[in-house]
This record gives C-alpha cells, sequence and structure tokens, in this order.
C-alpha cells in the first residue's frame, strides 16, 4: 500500500471541503511508468520516481480508470483507494500513481515500489490519503468501476458443488441465490453484443415446468409459463394452494383461453356469472356485459346487459337465441320485458308499445321449402294473455300477403312524363298517376306498358 500526497490543487480543494463546502470526489486513478524510460530492477527496490506537489498531470501516465473502492479508515484518519489495472492495459514498469477528482483535476501523486504490469494478469494497485476528516473525501464509487479480486470474494458466497450465493446462500434446489432490491440484465454494450438480450428458460420435457412464479412470504400468488405441458399459461393463487387458470394458449394452435385451459375457439372466454364486462374508461361505472345464460335463466342464450349483473332482466339490451344445433336458426333482440313467446323464425324483434309488441321475422316455414319475411303484431286479450296477430308476410311463391291495415297505404305518385318504364318496372308493378287524363288513377305495368286499374285502357 503505498501513501498519496496532495498536489497544491488537491490541498485547496480539501480546505474548502473542510470548510464547509462539497466533498472532493474521487473520479479516476491514473497510473504510469513516471516517465522512467530505462530501469533494472534490483531486490530490494526503493521508488526511483519522487511526487511533486505542484504537478497537474501524472508523468508517464499508462492508464487510467474509475476506483473500485473507496473507504475510510477513521482510526488511522485515512481514505483507502483501490483500484484495478486489467492485464490488458500490461507491459510496462509501475512508478508512479495518482487521483483524478470529477473535475479532472490531479489531486494527489505517490510513489511506488516499482512493480511490473503484468500481460498475464490483473494488477490490484492500493493507495492511502491521509487527510484530517475523512468527509472532506467522497466515498461513493463510480459506476464505472472494475471490482477486485477481494471484493468478489467478500460480496459472492460461493460453496462448494456449483452453488452460488450473491448476498445470500445458495442451497441444493436454489443453486444461484440473490438477495438484492433489484437484478438488472442488459443489452451487451461492452464487447459490443448484437444489441438483443434474451432470457432462457429450458426444460427436459413436456410433462416438466419452466415458469417464473411469483409469490409473498414464501406462498405462491401467480406463476405464468410453461406448466406441466407446453401450452403457455398465466395461473393465480389467494393462499398458495388452490390454483385458478387464467389464461392460456394452445401452443399448437395459438389459441387464447380466458379461464378455461382448453380453448375450442381463437378466443374462448369462460365468463362464470358474471361474463365478459366492458368499461368505459371515460364514465367510470357505465359497464356493459356479454355473458352465456344460465340454468334457470335463458341458458341457451347470449345475453347483452347494462352493468356487470346478468340476474336481472330488466337490464338486458339483447339476446341471442340459438335455435338450431349447427346453424343457429335464430336471432332474438329483446327488452327487459322477457318475451317468452317463441317463433320459428330466424330474427325476431320485440319492442313494448302501448300496451302491445311487435315481432319482426325473417325465417324459412318448417318442413317446407317456402322462405318468408313476416311481421306480427301482438296484444292482450280480455284476460291478459298475450296473443299473435298476421300483420304481412312476403313469401317467395306468394309475394306480399297483407292481413289487416291500420292506417292508409300510400304508392309512389308520378306524372304521366315521370313514369318509369314500364318493362323496366315489370309486370305486376303498381304506381299512383297524378295527371292522368281521365283523372288521377292507380296503374299498373303489364310489362310494356302502364294501364289503368279500372278500365285497363293506356295511361294517357
Amino acid at each position: 500500500m503505498s501513501t498519496l500526497i496532495l498536489t497544491d490543487t488537491g490541498q485547496a480543494k480539501v480546505a474548502a471541503a473542510l470548510a464547509g463546502g462539497q466533498p472532493v470526489r474521487i473520479e479516476e486513478v491514473v497510473a504510469g511508468d513516471g516517465g522512467i524510460s530505462s530501469f533494472t530492477p534490483a531486490s530490494p527496490q526503493s521508488p526511483v520516481w519522487q511526487p511533486d506537489a505542484a504537478l497537474t498531470a501524472l508523468p508517464g501516465e499508462r492508464w487510467r480508470g474509475a476506483p473500485a473502492d473507496i473507504h475510510s479508515d477513521d482510526a488511522a484518519g485515512e481514505v483507502i483507494i483501490s483500484a484495478v489495472i486489467p492485464q490488458q492495459a500490461g507491459g510496462w514498469w509501475l512508478h508512479a500513481a495518482g487521483l483524478i477528482d470529477d473535475a479532472g483535476d490531479l489531486i494527489a501523486v505517490a510513489a511506488l515500489e516499482p512493480v511490473y504490469v503484468s500481460t498475464h494478469r490483473e494488477l490490484t494497485l492500493t493507495l492511502r490519503l491521509a487527510v484530517s476528516q475523512a468527509s472532506a473525501i467522497s466515498l461513493q464509487v463510480p459506476p464505472t468501476a472494475l471490482a477486485t479480486r477481494e471484493w468478489v470474494a467478500g460480496a459472492f458466497n460461493p460453496v462448494p458443488d456449483g452453488k452460488l450465493g450473491i448476498n445470500a446462500t445458495a442451497d441444493a434446489t436454489n443453486r444461484l441465490a440473490v438477495k438484492s432490491d433489484a437484478v438488472l440484465f442488459s443489452y451487451d454494450d461492452v464487447t459490443p453484443g448484437t444489441g438483443d438480450v434474451q432470457f432462457k428458460v429450458n426444460k427436459a420435457a413436456a410433462a416438466n415446468t419452466a415458469s417464473l412464479l411469483f409469490q409473498t412470504g414464501w406462498s405462491g400468488r401467480a406463476e405464468l409459463g410453461l406448466a406441466g405441458g407446453d401450452d403457455f399459461s398465466v395461473k393465480v393463487s389467494a393462499d398458495g394452494a388452490t390454483w385458478k387458470q387464467a389464461l392460456s394458449i394452445d401452443g399448437a394452435t395459438g389459441r387464447m383461453g380466458v379461464n378455461t385451459a382448453s380453448p375450442a375457439g381463437q378466443l374462448h372466454v369462460v365468463g362464470e356469472d358474471e361474463g365478459l364486462t366492458i368499461e368505459n374508461a371515460q364514465d367510470p361505472g357505465a359497464m356493459f356485459t356479454i355473458a352465456a345464460g344460465r340454468p334457470g335463466l335463458y341458458e341457451n342464450d347470449l345475453i347483452f346487459s347494462e352493468g356487470s349483473d346478468i340476474a336481472d332482466p330488466s337490464r338486458y339490451r339483447m339476446r341471442i337465441t340459438p335455435w338450431g344445433p349447427i346453424f343457429p336458426k335464430g336471432i332474438r333482440i329483446a327488452d327487459g320485458e322477457g318475451v317468452t313467446s317463441e317463433t320459428s323464425g330466424a330474427l325476431a324483434y320485440y319492442k313494448p308499445f302501448d300496451g302491445a309488441r311487435a315481432e319482426l321475422a325473417f325465417r324459412g316455414a318448417d318442413n317446407a321449402d317456402t322462405a318468408e319475411f313476416r311481421m306480427y303484431a301482438w296484444r292482450q286479450d280480455g284476460a291478459g294473455a298475450w296473443y299473435r296477430e298476421d300483420a304481412a308476410a312476403i313469401t317467395d311463391n306468394a309475394g306480399l300477403v297483407v292481413s289487416q291495415f291500420y292506417g292508409a297505404v300510400r304508392l309512389p305518385s308520378h306524372t304521366v312524363a315521370t313514369l318509369p318504364s314500364a318493362s323496366a318496372v315489370g309486370a305486376g308493378g303498381l304506381v299512383f298517376v297524378s295527371d292522368e287524363s281521365g283523372g288521377p288513377t292507380l296503374a299498373f305495368s303489364d310489362g310494356t306498358n302502364w294501364r289503368r286499374v279500372q278500365d285497363g285502357s293506356v295511361v294517357a
């Protein structure tokens, strides 16, 4: 261990620190040959180079780097500084060393017994600086410091059989044990590397587990990874004993399951009673829930409900009812009135108005090849029972059939000059002509001409 002396610059800075200024911060250690170009070693060997307090740069500097350790020896009134000269910087005789502060100034120098800096192994350099109060020197080590072998041996707790503990004790199960507030893995910018960084967890076979386990008080609370299979999963637990699979991704198909380990579709959500709830972030509390019905509550239906509870039918905004084992033959859109009547159609719309309901259905007639579009009016009889009354139907073999009208029927109105082509409309077209020579009249197309309904004459 060699003793440093303060340079004139260093003395002024330490004095300012002791007078209440900021502590002097050591940024780098410098080492060199002292400008001695020719040297013949002897034994014993005394220092050849002599320090000078007036120096502002170290003569013959060969290396500089961050200190590996800075600590105070209060009993001796000294600050101890160590540094590691790497073997890559070797190939010369060390005679002199010094300290550089964070302003880049040489604040202390020391003469050393000559030692050869080898190209085959690192050299640990230890220096001591006597100060009246150690508080004048900052003991903070720069983050770029290179650790000494002694520091590594003290900070690590290696044990036999390939186990390693860092501030902790490794064992047969946990061969690497670390106790730290944080652990950092970063890309290699020293070699440099590719700029990528990848953390790998490898297991022997599909039935084994490769996962990350998160614990509270050494009791598991969440696990993610390949747990007992090759499907990715996220599991959670409230007590470390009972686990629930929150998310699974099938390794072969990429299908994702929420609350199920066996997704049957690209996204398979099992909502239990709660369903899938969507909330508007701009309006907290405004929720919409999509859920499958449950036994006793439209169990075959898909329910869209306002809020997060599907138990209250008055909050339903839409119900979709599958009416077939393969292709759904119907979709029901219903309000909270809970219409119970069934139709054989594919789409029905129920809406209460004035004590009645209306139904609009697209369907294929049962046991027939006829397709139809039908409208119904739902009414209550004197006893309060609901019954359905035909209003109109359009079928592929009977055209438009109107059972009854509640009000006037208005056809398109034209003048003789603005009548569309009868052939383009086709036979059977019906319009109202407002200025026909015989007076306003209904007219029909025979496929060639427009004719008056009352006598069949061509409209003129």
